[in-house]
């Protein structure tokens, strides 16, 4: 009896102690003053209680290992010993018991983290006996963490960035925030994340100049581009030696006497970055530098596109188009009779699987549905070459020998949810 009452007791413990570290992770000091408006003595009080209270945290993983320990001895022999299914039960009960007081502890923490902490904190702050000993110590001696990072902890990120999506969640069912407002808030969330090859211009389709082209082939190419910031190479489309502003070519358009363009003279120092560099980091580079364009680098040097400062921020704010921009958008994805499209064999897998609500594999050797398709074959397919994947029939529409330009993608009859 007595030690039925000690199991009892013991996976109440693990159960309240795994609450109340994950509680700590995802409660926040705005929470907490708005849940105590009223007595102010009161919110201070508890406000200090949270300072000091993620010293407790070895505390609270202590306790968890001592009680779930304590858990499988008071269990153990109060089952049957034996071999098969009751060598299982034999040791599954126990564990069972501390996987659930874990988990249930972590996810009623995690659910209420601001109602569990105003109950908690007081507890929690007992076991932080150590932190003003730590602050006082701190005040004679500099911490190098401190002086020479500032940034905060991991699980306190994810625990912010959680928390804001939950308050995006709510505001936006409640009708307090439009669907655009709501999209631009988690595109901010995600850019932390987002690489520059995920968001740029591939090679191939770059509109860009070579500086040997002669005058007449530069104004035919300038007549057909939509760019006001043009790539200029060198031979070879690897070889990016200067970026063009074509208001710098206003002067020379208007005279009439021939031989007045000289790209060398009035393109601009190309700006190199790797392609693995993240969009955050290249934004901050393109404020320092007074930037708008950038050329993408592989590890052997080679270009393998361009990202620009619009791509940078319709990765936040959504697609930015002009006319020509939304003929082109419209010309991407063409809609056929019974639920399939015609798309462009460029449009990311991403775009497939929100559109037709599907899901087929996105992978780091490839963005685009055409990449998927030459993935799955082992080469270039040829044009009605066709592949059904996770339920998705995926058809060749035309194509070359070096890519893939459209493809028939439809959910097949059994896909329907």
């Amino acid at each position: 009896m007595l030690s039925g009452i000690a199991v009892v007791i013991i996976w109440s413990i693990v159960f309240v102690v795994a609450m109340a570290e994950t509680s700590l992770n995802f409660a926040s000091q705005a929470k907490l003053k708005e849940a105590i408006k009223e007595d102010g003595r009161l919110r201070d009080k508890f406000l200090n209680y949270y300072d000091r209270a993620p010293a407790a945290r070895p505390y609270c993983i202590a306790i968890r290992v001592i009680g779930i320990s304590l858990l499988f001895l008071l269990i153990l022999p109060r089952l049957p010993h034996g071999s098969g299914n009751s060598g299982l039960i034999y040791w599954a009960a126990p564990a069972i018991g501390a996987v659930c007081a874990e988990l249930g502890g972590r996810y009623m923490g995690k659910r209420w983290a601001t109602h569990s902490l105003l109950i908690l904190l007081p507890v929690l702050q007992l076991f932080a006996f150590l932190t003003p000993l730590r602050k006082k110590k701190s005040n004679g001696t500099k911490d190098k963490k401190n002086v020479f990072s500032n940034i905060p902890e991991e699980h306190v990120v994810d625990a912010a960035i959680e928390e804001i999506r939950v308050a995006i969640h709510d505001a936006a069912e409640e009708g307090a925030i439009h669907h655009d407002e709501r999209e631009m808030i988690e595109g901010v969330l995600e850019f932390e994340d987002v690489e520059v090859h995920e968001i740029m211009t591939p090679r191939t389709e770059i509109e860009c100049l070579n500086v040997n082209d002669d005058e007449v082939t530069i104004k035919e190419k300038l007549a057909d581009f939509h760019h006001t910031r043009i790539p200029v190479y060198e031979d070879v489309r690897d070889k990016v030696i200067g970026i063009l502003h074509v208001k710098d070519l206003v002067p020379d358009l208007v005279k009439e006497k021939e031989g007045t363009f000289q790209l060398r003279r009035l393109m601009q120092k190309p700006f190199f970055i790797p392609e693995t560099k993240r969009a955050m980091s290249l934004l901050h580079d393109f404020k320092q530098r007074h930037l708008q364009i950038a050329v993408i680098l592989d590890e052997y040097g080679g270009v393998t596109g361009m990202v620009t400062m619009e791509d940078i921020m319709e990765q936040i704010v959504g697609e930015l188009e002009e006319g020509f921009e939304a003929e082109k958008i419209e010309d991407r994805i063409r809609m056929l009779g019974g639920g399939a499209l015609d798309v462009d064999a460029r449009l990311h897998v991403d775009e497939i699987n929100r559109l037709l609500n599907v899901d087929l594999p996105e992978h780091e050797d490839y963005d685009t549905i055409g990449g998927f398709l030459m993935a799955q074959f082992a080469g270039v397919p040829q044009k009605d070459e066709r592949l059904e994947y996770n339920n998705v029939l995926l058809k060749v529409l035309s194509s070359n020998d070096r890519r893939v330009h459209r493809v028939l993608v439809k959910k097949t009859d059994n896909t329907e949810n």
